[in-house]
């Protein structure tokens, strides 16, 4: 049983003479080229999506992007200490205890490694 599903789009004809010379150039077909454009569109989306839901929880919390360099050592020299996770830094950033806006991540390393979305850093592992 086929797991993709025909579609059929309409471009402009400049637009199709530039993906077929781009499609040829890279060795290529069309199919793979807008393949991947749409990966690299929900990518691009993710992230506005994702950038935005971390710059009003960074406003709430009165953190600047200045402070991003200290919070990140601050977590870096307590990891190093021994201690499992600094408690200041995820549970006020990420608030796991409640449900996030943001979609998961598109094509994610781990579905069981938990990313802070402000830090792009492994910080624990999601609560079972």
């Amino acid at each position: 049983m086929r797991t993709s599903k025909i579609v059929s789009i309409t471009v402009p004809s400049e637009m199709l003479s530039r993906a077929i010379a781009l499609s040829k150039k890279e060795n290529r077909t069309i199919r793979e080229l807008v393949r991947e454009a749409l990966r690299q569109y929900e990518r691009h989306r993710w992230w506005e999506k994702t950038d935005a839901y971390a710059r009003a929880r960074a406003k709430t919390r009165g953190i600047r992007e200045a402070d991003v360099d200290r919070v990140i050592y601050g977590y870096r020299r307590e990891k190093r200490a021994g201690r499992k996770r600094a408690p200041n830094l995820c549970a006020s950033l990420c608030a796991q205890s409640k449900p996030s806006p943001i979609p998961p991540r598109p094509l994610a390393a781990s579905p069981s490694e938990h990313r802070c979305y402000r830090l792009s850093a492994p910080i624990h592992t999601p609560p079972r």
